[in-house]
């Protein structure tokens, strides 16, 4: 049987967590003040100040980024500005909420994965292919 869901707790659901709210405005930040990679981040205190949230909710966010190659760590220096957040794709997913949209996504990946695939074989060294 399907649970009926109140108004209320549809929209709850459909809100973003704090940490991803957090994230998206860090890579803003980085972007519309053009840091460079290297470049130091606030401190945790900093951005729960500025954020007005917990320490938790901005550890998300910086590990979120940090596995998106956009923050990296130093232990007992700070979080800086990843070399991996120059420029990337990113796909808005939320905007993805047809069948013809996703067809097109699908159709885009398989081109860009396929092609990225094919030059990593040509360019591959020795040591790549015993790595893999």
């Amino acid at each position: 049987m399907r649970k009926s869901t109140s108004p209320e707790a549809a929209q709850l659901a459909k809100r973003p967590s704090f940490s991803s709210v957090v994230a998206k405005d860090l890579k803003d930040m980085i972007r519309r003040e053009k840091l460079e990679p290297g470049a130091r981040i606030p401190t945790e205190a900093e951005l729960c100040i500025k954020y007005g949230v917990s320490r938790t909710v901005i550890r998300e966010a910086i590990i979120s980024l940090r596995s998106d190659g956009v923050l990296v760590a130093r232990q007992g220096i700070g979080v800086f500005v990843g070399e991996g957040s120059a420029s990337r794709f990113e796909v808005d997913w939320s905007a993805i909420r047809t069948l013809p949209k996703t067809i097109l996504l699908t159709e885009l990946r398989m081109a860009v994965e396929v092609e990225a695939a094919g030059l990593c074989a040509e360019r591959r060294t020795k040591a790549d292919a015993v790595h893999i």
